[in-house]
């Protein structure tokens, strides 16, 4: 199972079924109906699948999309990624803007 690493629970969105993660485009590891192992600064929390994904530049994420993300505005959440990915020129990277549902645990009612 492939690993997807948070070094923080932005949003609190990993206390959710469903949340969304913004990462460099990579067509070979975020593929759609793959599944995850989900950890947060190393420790396993869940497994998810990963339901749609996006790709986008930079320039065309709205506030929308980053305040659900990563619980910040655009302007901030742009400072955010270019102190995460200092040696990429953020203006003409990809990235992958993906929407992963957890697993239910064995014998839990769907809904």
């Amino acid at each position: 199972m492939n690993l997807i690493n948070f070094s923080y629970n932005w949003n609190g969105k990993l206390s959710t079924g469903v949340f969304t993660t913004l990462r460099l485009h990579n067509p070979g590891k975020y593929i759609v109906g793959n599944d995850y192992q989900i950890q947060l600064k190393g420790k396993a929390i869940a497994a998810a699948t990963l339901i749609s994904k996006f790709v986008v530049r930079l320039d065309q994420l709205t506030d929308y999309v980053c305040y659900l993300d990563t619980g910040y505005s655009k302007a901030e959440t742009l400072t955010i990624l270019q102190r995460m990915y200092k040696n990429i020129h953020l203006p003409d990277a990809k990235f992958d803007l993906c929407l992963l549902q957890k697993h239910k645990p064995e014998g839990t009612k769907k809904g």
